[in-house]
């Protein structure tokens, strides 16, 4: 049997709005722009790092099985 590893959090909009809070506000958070539909880069490395660390101490990590994985 192989295990899937699966991030278990929460939710991503709840997490960018604390995020978003912490940073002072969305107005202070840049990304670049994108063709592809809400993919973007921030152009403040640093502030990619803190949220990189926003959402690692947020994530829980867990194993399901494949069929669990397709279940989801």
């Amino acid at each position: 049997m192989k295990a899937v590893l699966h991030e278990h959090h929460i939710s991503t909009e709840l997490s960018g709005e604390e995020f978003a809070t912490a940073e002072g506000g969305w107005d202070k958070i840049a990304l670049t722009s994108s063709a592809e539909y809400g993919v973007g880069a921030f152009v403040d490395r640093d502030q990619a790092e803190r949220r990189r660390n926003h959402w690692g101490r947020r994530a829980v990590l867990g194993l399901l099985t494949q069929e669990e994985n397709r279940t989801r």
